[in-house]
């Protein structure tokens, strides 16, 4: 799943490694406690999770989901 909606997305994904836009952290950690949250990274492929640290950042981690579908 990849997914740019914080609202939807974490709420099924209990003790699932991600990342999120670096600001967002502490209130996601907050939210979301079961989440293994880690700061500082462009986006975390956690089994079938891909999330992202927002904004442009979401590109590397469309560019990650095309190299998994197309090669």
């Amino acid at each position: 799943m990849k997914s740019n909606c914080y609202n939807v997305a974490f709420l099924i994904m209990d003790e699932a490694v991600s990342t999120t836009f670096p600001n967002d952290t502490e209130a996601f950690r907050k939210r979301f406690p079961l989440l293994d949250i880690r700061d500082s990274t462009l986006f975390v492929h956690d089994e079938k999770y891909i999330t992202s640290a927002g904004g442009t950042k979401s590109f590397e981690a469309a560019r990650h989901l095309c190299k998994i579908l197309y090669d």
